[in-house]
């Protein structure tokens, strides 16, 4: 399970763009993005913690945030 599947879809089309063409802007667009929705995820963590508190730190530990068995 991914708590983030959008996220994780957006990543993977720039990681494909930069596959696909190879060059150093799509390589950095690649990077960019993919820190950029880390930091979100763990900002919107933090927020679902204290909100839903330990339902959500069990929903945290049974899935994973973006890219299964990485992160």
């Amino acid at each position: 399970m991914i708590r983030n599947p959008i996220y994780t879809g957006i990543i993977c089309g720039f990681f494909a763009t930069f596959i696909i063409f190879g060059t150093l802007a799509s390589l950095l667009a690649f990077g960019i993005i993919l820190i950029l929705y880390i930091l979100k995820i763990n900002k919107e963590q933090k927020f679902l913690l204290l909100e839903f508190g330990d339902e959500f730190d069990q929903y945290m530990k049974r899935s994973w945030a973006l890219i299964p068995f990485l992160f």
